[in-house]
């Protein structure tokens, strides 16, 4: 079957509250919600297909996806690239949909991995935390886990944020530590890879 957005159903399992949870956590906070959620289907206001679909909503609104690409199909077709640990890059012009398709993967990716944590970013926000340990108690060190320990990375429109070497730097020290850890990212530009060197 598929769901009222046009792609696959979801498995209401992958109800995942937060980043920071234990496995125990995460199965107490599954019953309370498989049982509040059927008590509210029960009610015939909603069926399973529409559950699941919010759902899948709801861990991608949590990994920050914006919410105006939620209503696209998810993708599926890469994930057992990413799987492998393996980055996709996706450029070209301004209104070409990558970062609809990027969002459209990184969807997919939590449809099929129940425990995994994802985080949907924008270059310009990833180097506004980095800056801001500047002048806060947080540290590089911390900024730098925060990205590099989620499951997946989406870096949005990488190319928009002022290109110095430190930032260049902070972004391939965060790019060789997932690569390392075979922690897939996928990244959106404007600019071709070589443009960017």
């Amino acid at each position: 079957g598929y769901n009222s957005k046009g792609g696959t159903p979801v498995p209401i399992e992958l109800i995942y509250q937060s980043n920071f949870i234990t496995q125990d956590q995460y199965r107490a906070e599954v019953d309370r919600q498989r049982r509040t959620a059927q008590a509210y289907a029960n009610t015939g206001a909603i069926d399973d297909m529409e559950l699941e679909a919010e759902v899948l909503d709801q861990r991608a609104i949590r990994a920050g996806v914006p919410k105006r690409f939620l209503k696209y199909a998810i993708n599926l077709t890469h994930i057992e690239y990413l799987d492998k640990g393996n980055g996709i890059y996706l450029f070209g012009s301004q209104g070409a949909h990558k970062t609809t398709l990027a969002c459209s993967m990184l969807r997919g990716w939590l449809h099929e991995h129940p425990f995994s944590v994802a985080k949907f970013v924008r270059s310009t926000t990833l180097m506004s935390d980095f800056k801001e340990t500047f002048n806060s108690r947080d540290s590089e060190a911390s900024v730098m886990r925060q990205y590099a320990s989620v499951d997946l990375l989406l870096i949005d429109d990488l190319g928009k944020e002022v290109a110095s070497s430190w930032a260049v730097s902070k972004l391939w020290e965060l790019f060789d530590i997932r690569y390392g850890e075979e922690r897939p990212t996928l990244v959106t530009s404007q600019h071709a890879p070589h443009e960017l060197v």
